[in-house]
């Protein structure tokens, strides 16, 4: 086998790790043979979870020659997000107890770790080549809020999770409903004007076709993958110069929503996060909390739900991070429609 390197001592282990990964490896052709549309191979059994690389003797073997298998079309799965891996050479196998046990860790040391959108997108098909879009979100800390929306709190979301690449387009909504509701009619245009009552449906039946726990994200979640690392009052900075370059809204929309993706998106990847349509999420509409929290499910009670990030009929002042505003379950608007968040827990 060609292309490995490995770190630290030599150990008496080395035998027995260059066995095991060329059985891997004439394993995994085999599966590759008999299978060209293999399933997803997962490669893992322990999750040891160790934060240096190389702990408890592991040996590190980098293993470019997986990216063969993948471009032919094999399949490999991020243990710790269960995302796919389309770069596996990123990666090393790492080999460790108990004997006969693989898993994929990324080489900078943290488990799931990628570098970009093209590794972190999760692709759902609806049939009739409609698909749907999700980017990895990986856990982090935030400050939540804003001098307008405050308290400012800090809040930790502890999972990851995949959030809609773009909002719900009508293609995608007629594809799991059968119907279209909104009043500018478009394949590529954001679905709009849908309750939060609606999109519950549209989630329940596109769980049924897809046998994914889909949901509408929480405020929090929402916030979080807006604001994308940045502090500032939009994705992209402070001022409103730079609104027109990210999202549909009043000054440049022309009174209408538009087909999605068309503006700059946020650093995470994800467009439209300022402006289009305004975005159903999973919360109650109430007072922030003014202590640290996690993973916040929003208000334990009130009538309204929550919807952010703006439309194409406001001005710059609701289209920031921590912009938000709220309804009856039961309201619909023009501008208002969702945007899908999928667990990324295996």
């Amino acid at each position: 086998m060609s292309d490995i390197s490995s770190q630290g001592s030599r150990t008496s282990l080395r035998g027995f790790q260059l066995v095991f990964v060329s059985a891997f490896f004439l394993a995994a052709a085999s599966a590759f043979a008999a299978a060209p549309r293999a399933d997803i191979i997962f490669l893992l059994a322990d999750d040891l979870g160790y934060g240096d690389i190389g702990g408890y003797g592991q040996k590190e073997i980098y293993t470019p020659n997986l990216d063969r298998l993948a471009r032919k079309g094999m399949r490999f799965t991020d243990h710790y997000s269960g995302h796919n891996v389309c770069a596996p050479s990123r990666y090393v196998l790492m080999t460790g107890t108990p004997p006969g046990h693989a898993y994929i860790r990324d080489n900078r040391g943290g488990m799931g770790a990628l570098d970009g959108p093209t590794e972190a997108v999760e692709t759902i098909d609806l049939g009739g080549g409609v698909r749907i879009e999700l980017v990895l979100i990986r856990p982090g800390t935030f400050m939540m809020g804003s001098d307008k929306e405050g308290p400012v709190h800090q809040v930790t979301l502890t999972q990851p999770f995949y959030l809609g690449k773009f909002e719900v387009t009508q293609e995608q909504w007629q594809a799991v409903m059968g119907s279209n509701p909104s009043y500018f009619k478009g394949p590529k245009l954001p679905v709009a004007n849908v309750s939060w009552d609606d999109c519950q449906d549209f989630l329940t039946k596109l769980r049924e076709k897809t046998g994914r726990k889909f949901t509408l994200p929480t405020e929090a979640q929402w916030e979080y993958a807006c604001r994308a690392g940045t502090t500032t009052r939009y994705s992209f900075g402070d001022s409103d110069a730079g609104l027109a370059e990210h999202g549909w809204y009043s000054v440049n929309s022309g009174a209408k929503n538009h087909p999605v993706g068309e503006k700059k998106s946020n650093p995470w990847g994800l467009y439209d996060m300022h402006g289009n349509v305004w975005e159903w999420c999973a919360d109650r509409y109430g007072n922030y909390p003014s202590n640290e929290v996690s993973d916040p499910a929003g208000a334990a009670s009130g009538a309204s739900r929550v919807y952010r990030g703006g439309s194409w009929s406001n001005v710059a002042a609701f289209c920031g991070s921590a912009d938000r505003d709220g309804n009856l379950p039961g309201f619909r608007f023009l501008y208002l429609g969702l945007r899908l968040a999928l667990s990324a827990v295996p």
